[in-house]
């Protein structure tokens, strides 16, 4: 039976390996309430029955079921809640986002898709783009120099630059054809903001 998360010592928190009462504690919890939103310290494994229930919202990132299945059952993943902004996270055992859920969409984050290959569309923009999307901008027609024709309207992707780096994800707010001008993705995520940040070591 899973412990609640109330009664979860927080020395059994992989954030923090130290005695509750050490002053690293509340340095470590201002450091993430200053990071990623007031997360109320809702950190645990994530069990086998919910790593379940999520294969329908990851599967299709992955070639196949059975890729899926290899990744959750060889990845130690925990879970993590903000309440303040209604999201939530995956993380591995390095404490590093792998997942989160905006809009109620799991999302993979720039760290997993950096590290493995998923089965996920992507655009590439020109250079003179990047330094807006970096800082938040949302994706403009103009600017992007190939599109992936897979993408339809809503679809997760990965914004690349000409050096085919992933730079952003973002959700695709027309299919592939009508991204020739004006807003067409939405950017969700990017390198440098709190979600990348904190998945840093």
């Amino acid at each position: 039976m899973t412990q609640p998360l109330t009664e979860i010592p927080i020395q059994h928190f992989s954030f923090f390996p130290v005695k509750p009462n050490n002053k690293k504690v509340k340095s470590n919890l201002s450091f993430l309430h200053s990071r990623m939103g007031d997360l109320s310290v809702k950190f645990q494994p994530l069990s086998k029955k919910k790593k379940k229930m999520l294969t329908p919202n990851l599967v299709n990132y992955f070639d196949s079921e059975e890729e899926l299945a290899k990744f959750l059952k060889d990845t130690e993943i925990f879970e993590m809640t903000d309440k303040t902004r209604n999201l939530h996270y995956l993380l591995d055992k390095n404490q590093k986002v792998i997942f989160f859920k905006l809009e109620n969409k799991w999302t993979p984050s720039l760290h997993l898709i950096m590290k493995k290959q998923l089965n996920i569309p992507s655009v590439m923009v020109d250079e003179g783009a990047v330094r807006f999307i970096l800082n938040g901008a949302d994706i403009f027609g103009q600017g992007i120099i190939q599109v992936d024709k897979r993408i339809k309207e809503d679809d997760v992707l990965v914004i690349k630059n000409p050096q085919q780096t992933s730079i952003a994800v973002g959700i695709a707010l027309v299919s592939a054809p009508d991204m020739k001008k004006g807003r067409v993705i939405k950017n969700i995520h990017r390198i440098g903001d709190k979600i990348y940040t904190f998945t840093r070591s």
